[in-house]
């Protein structure tokens, strides 16, 4: 086990032919307002520009360790990253999303004061490709994070995470589980034990769109959740799925196709006056009122 250098704190970033919103990311970090990083980037296999626009930074910025290697996915490259980080805490970050600018510094600090908690979780912005702003993640109004995971949900973003590097290393760090691989860590850790906590403030934001791993693989990462909890009903499938794509269509703006499943159609008007109505609420309400303040903490963020 390598031996963290006093308060240093390591980044996990991971990223496949990521060239169009790398620099946003990139500088996220760097101009971070707690300086004692590490920034792990796994370069995997790209082939576009992606592996300059890392150099580049590297020779400004000695922080950045970059990990160049053939594309073999996701899961693998976060496992190879995650065994080269030093620091106590890792923290998540992923290609074409951003942080804010004391991301680090108030969730160490939370950490710091709250020594039970093993994975803090910060809310997060919903970004278009242009950064503006078009949501908010889950505040979980009527349910705590610790009852969303004892009912194997999965309601925040990957990259909004910091955990203990130590103990997901001892847990075999993420496993197998092809566009999932978040949410089973997730329980794995929250099974043997872990504690998480949510902090309500958007320190992270996370671009939706039609060309990321999540959106592309939604249909395949729903399946697998459903699977684990012992769902195997095509209906449900069926009914799950079309949520998420009214979710998307509405809230974070992507132009796509839906194909209502036969008897479904009901069902699809009513998810689209909901979340339309969900996406006025945090559009028009919520955000300017409450988290319009963390907007300046981000350096790409644009006004609406």
């Amino acid at each position: 086990m390598q031996t963290s250098p006093a308060g240093l704190v390591s980044v996990l970033l991971s990223v496949y032919n990521g060239e169009l919103a790398l620099n946003q990311t990139i500088e996220s970090i760097l101009g971070q307002s707690y300086h004692n990083i590490e920034f792990v980037i796994v370069n995997d296999g790209s082939t576009d520009s992606t592996l300059s626009v890392l150099e580049h930074y590297q020779k400004a910025d000695k922080r950045i360790k970059i990990l160049n290697k053939p594309n073999t996915g996701l899961i693998d490259s976060l496992n190879q990253g995650l065994q080269m980080c030093t620091g106590e805490f890792v923290f998540r970050q992923d290609a074409e999303d951003i942080s804010h600018k004391h991301r680090i510094e108030y969730m160490l600090d939370y950490l710091a004061k709250h020594k039970h908690i093993d994975c803090l979780v910060s809310l997060s912005f919903v970004v278009d490709t242009s950064y503006r702003i078009i949501g908010i993640s889950n505040l979980l109004p009527f349910k705590s994070l610790d009852d969303a995971l004892r009912q194997n949900q999965n309601p925040f973003a990957h990259g909004a995470v910091a955990y203990r590097r130590a103990q997901v290393l001892a847990l075999g760090g993420y496993p197998a589980v092809l566009h999932a691989e978040d949410h089973a860590l997730w329980q794995r850790m929250y099974k043997s034990g872990l504690k998480f906590h949510l902090i309500r403030k958007p320190l992270f934001a996370y671009m939706k769109s039609d060309h990321g791993i999540t959106y592309a693989n939604r249909g395949v990462q729903l399946r697998t959740v459903l699977l684990s909890k012992g769902v195997s009903d095509e209906t449900v499938f069926k009914k799950q799925l079309l949520k998420e794509q009214v979710g998307q269509l509405i809230l974070d703006g992507i132009p796509i196709e839906i194909t209502v499943p036969s008897g479904l159609t009901l069902y699809y008007y009513y998810l689209y006056m909901r979340f339309s109505l969900v996406s006025f609420v945090q559009i028009k309400i919520l955000i300017p009122l409450v988290f319009r303040k963390y907007m300046v903490g981000f350096n790409a963020i644009r006004s609406n």
